[in-house]
Protein backbone atom coordinates (compact mmCIF):
# COMPACT_ATOMS: atom_id res chain seq x y z
CA UNK A 1 0.00 0.00 0.00
CA UNK A 2 1.24 3.39 -1.07
CA UNK A 3 2.95 5.40 2.53
CA UNK A 4 0.08 8.59 1.84
CA UNK A 5 -2.84 5.78 1.48
CA UNK A 6 -2.48 4.63 5.01
CA UNK A 7 -4.45 5.37 8.14
CA UNK A 8 -2.79 6.83 11.60
CA UNK A 9 -3.62 4.69 14.47
CA UNK A 10 -7.22 5.94 15.56
CA UNK A 11 -5.35 6.58 18.93
CA UNK A 12 -3.00 8.82 17.91
CA UNK A 13 -5.38 10.15 15.10
CA UNK A 14 -7.69 11.12 18.41
CA UNK A 15 -5.05 13.52 19.87
CA UNK A 16 -3.60 15.33 16.85
CA UNK A 17 -6.89 16.06 15.72
CA UNK A 18 -7.33 16.87 20.16
CA UNK A 19 -4.36 19.09 19.54
CA UNK A 20 -4.61 20.57 16.12
CA UNK A 21 -8.01 21.78 17.62
CA UNK A 22 -7.03 23.40 20.94
CA UNK A 23 -4.53 24.85 18.37
CA UNK A 24 -6.72 26.67 16.56
CA UNK A 25 -8.95 27.86 18.70
CA UNK A 26 -5.74 29.08 20.33
CA UNK A 27 -4.99 31.26 17.45
CA UNK A 28 -8.69 32.20 16.83
CA UNK A 29 -7.63 34.36 20.08
CA UNK A 30 -4.46 35.74 18.50
CA UNK A 31 -2.40 33.28 20.84
CA UNK A 32 -0.26 32.56 18.10
CA UNK A 33 2.58 30.81 19.96
CA UNK A 34 0.83 28.31 22.05
CA UNK A 35 -1.43 27.76 18.73
CA UNK A 36 2.23 26.79 17.64
CA UNK A 37 3.17 24.30 20.34
CA UNK A 38 -0.08 22.38 19.83
CA UNK A 39 1.03 22.30 16.53
CA UNK A 40 3.89 21.50 16.82
CA UNK A 41 3.20 18.48 19.69
CA UNK A 42 0.59 17.07 16.96
CA UNK A 43 3.35 16.90 14.49
CA UNK A 44 5.60 15.17 16.59
CA UNK A 45 2.81 12.53 17.41
CA UNK A 46 3.12 11.55 13.59
CA UNK A 47 5.55 8.35 13.09
CA UNK A 48 8.29 8.53 10.74
CA UNK A 49 8.57 9.38 7.88
CA UNK A 50 6.04 12.46 8.88
CA UNK A 51 6.04 14.22 5.49
CA UNK A 52 3.83 10.61 4.25
CA UNK A 53 0.89 11.56 6.43
CA UNK A 54 -1.79 13.78 5.36
CA UNK A 55 -2.27 15.33 8.82
CA UNK A 56 1.22 16.71 8.13
CA UNK A 57 0.15 19.04 5.96
CA UNK A 58 -2.79 20.58 7.74
CA UNK A 59 -0.54 20.66 11.35
CA UNK A 60 1.83 22.38 9.25
CA UNK A 61 -0.14 24.79 7.88
CA UNK A 62 -1.80 25.48 10.97
CA UNK A 63 1.60 26.30 12.46
CA UNK A 64 2.51 28.44 9.56
CA UNK A 65 -0.71 30.03 9.76
CA UNK A 66 0.30 31.20 13.28
CA UNK A 67 4.13 32.09 12.81
CA UNK A 68 2.28 34.11 9.56
CA UNK A 69 -0.04 35.85 11.54
CA UNK A 70 2.82 36.61 14.26
CA UNK A 71 4.87 38.21 11.45
CA UNK A 72 7.83 35.38 11.00
CA UNK A 73 7.10 34.91 7.75
CA UNK A 74 10.54 32.75 7.68
CA UNK A 75 9.20 30.58 10.04
CA UNK A 76 5.68 30.52 8.22
CA UNK A 77 7.60 30.08 4.55
CA UNK A 78 9.43 26.83 6.95
CA UNK A 79 5.68 25.67 7.21
CA UNK A 80 4.04 26.07 4.43
CA UNK A 81 7.18 24.46 2.39
CA UNK A 82 7.30 21.39 4.54
CA UNK A 83 2.91 21.02 4.22
CA UNK A 84 3.52 21.33 0.63
CA UNK A 85 5.72 18.47 0.93
CA UNK A 86 3.46 16.66 2.79
CA UNK A 87 0.59 14.15 1.68
CA UNK A 88 -2.10 16.04 0.14
CA UNK A 89 -0.19 19.41 0.43
CA UNK A 90 0.81 20.29 -3.12
CA UNK A 91 -2.89 20.07 -4.19
CA UNK A 92 -4.06 22.63 -1.61
CA UNK A 93 -4.57 26.35 -2.65
CA UNK A 94 -4.27 28.27 0.98
CA UNK A 95 -0.63 26.09 1.22
CA UNK A 96 -0.06 27.68 -1.93
CA UNK A 97 -1.49 31.13 -1.07
CA UNK A 98 0.48 31.46 1.95
CA UNK A 99 4.03 30.27 0.71
CA UNK A 100 3.73 32.77 -2.48
CA UNK A 101 2.67 35.70 0.60
CA UNK A 102 5.34 34.63 3.10
CA UNK A 103 7.73 34.93 -0.23
CA UNK A 104 6.16 38.36 -0.71
CA UNK A 105 7.23 39.79 2.92
CA UNK A 106 10.51 38.01 2.95
CA UNK A 107 11.39 39.66 -0.89
CA UNK A 108 12.62 36.42 -2.02
CA UNK A 109 12.72 35.03 -5.78
CA UNK A 110 10.02 37.02 -7.64
CA UNK A 111 8.85 34.51 -10.25
CA UNK A 112 8.86 31.95 -7.50
CA UNK A 113 6.68 33.93 -5.35
CA UNK A 114 4.08 34.66 -8.74
CA UNK A 115 4.25 31.17 -9.51
CA UNK A 116 2.78 30.48 -5.90
CA UNK A 117 0.22 33.15 -5.71
CA UNK A 118 -0.91 31.75 -9.30
CA UNK A 119 -1.07 28.26 -8.58
CA UNK A 120 -3.27 29.58 -5.59
CA UNK A 121 -5.41 31.54 -8.00
CA UNK A 122 -5.58 28.34 -10.70
CA UNK A 123 -6.57 26.26 -7.66
CA UNK A 124 -9.13 28.22 -6.02
CA UNK A 125 -9.99 31.56 -7.95
CA UNK A 126 -10.00 34.76 -7.20
CA UNK A 127 -11.86 34.28 -4.20
CA UNK A 128 -8.71 32.62 -2.31
CA UNK A 129 -7.59 36.59 -1.69
CA UNK A 130 -10.61 37.81 -0.44
CA UNK A 131 -10.10 37.93 3.12
CA UNK A 132 -6.69 39.00 2.37
CA UNK A 133 -4.38 41.83 2.29
CA UNK A 134 -4.69 43.22 -1.52
CA UNK A 135 -1.04 43.77 -1.56
CA UNK A 136 -0.55 39.95 -2.77
CA UNK A 137 -3.79 40.07 -5.55
CA UNK A 138 -2.52 43.39 -6.69
CA UNK A 139 1.07 42.09 -6.98
CA UNK A 140 -0.32 38.60 -8.86
CA UNK A 141 -2.31 40.95 -11.31
CA UNK A 142 0.52 43.48 -12.60
CA UNK A 143 2.68 40.32 -13.28
CA UNK A 144 0.51 38.27 -14.36
CA UNK A 145 -2.42 38.65 -17.19
CA UNK A 146 -5.26 35.92 -15.18
CA UNK A 147 -7.74 37.29 -18.65
CA UNK A 148 -5.62 33.81 -20.30
CA UNK A 149 -5.54 31.62 -16.73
Amino acid sequence: MPAKMMELDDRIYAEVKKLSAEGNELFEQDRFEEAIEKFESAYHLLPEPRHQWEASSWIQAGAGDAYFFAGNYQEAYDHFSLALRSAGGMDTGFVWLRIGQSMFELKLDEKKTLDALLSAYMMEGEKIFDDEDEKYFNFLKENVDLRSK
